[in-house]
């Protein structure tokens, strides 16, 4: 009776261990200028619902994410979103630091008319 409880233990000890969690952690910062951190800039790890925030240093944190492949997206307004596909793997941190670029402006060609009004036209009613 003792062994069949020992080993009772041993499989609920060695199937909570095979369900271990793992995390990300990272930092974003501006290629733009000097390498700045970007404060208060999203992560989204897709398909999750989870999301995290940098903080004032550009550092963020991920906790509690099942073993497997999942797509983060970083985002900032002003700059242009950036996806990657990173594997979270069991009783580990995956560090990923991300260089975000700012959304340069696009122009379309604008034309501008000039129209000049005569003296002697009246309004029409």
């Amino acid at each position: 009776m003792k062994q069949s409880l020992l080993l009772v233990f041993l499989f609920c000890t060695l199937a909570a261990f095979s369900q271990s969690s793992g995390s990300i952690n990272g930092k974003m910062i501006d290629s733009e200028y000097s390498n700045e951190p970007l404060a208060f800039a999203n992560v989204v790890v897709k398909g999750t619902g989870k999301i995290a925030y940098s903080d004032m240093e550009g550092l963020y944190n991920i906790n509690n994410l099942k073993p497997g492949k999942y797509i983060l997206e970083f985002s900032f307004v002003g700059y242009k979103t950036h996806a990657l596909t990173v594997e979270v793997i069991p009783n580990e941190t995956t560090k990923v630091d991300v260089k975000m670029h700012a959304n340069t402006p696009t122009t379309n060609k604008v034309a501008f008319t000039n129209t000049t009004i005569d003296e002697n036209t009246t309004a029409l009613n």
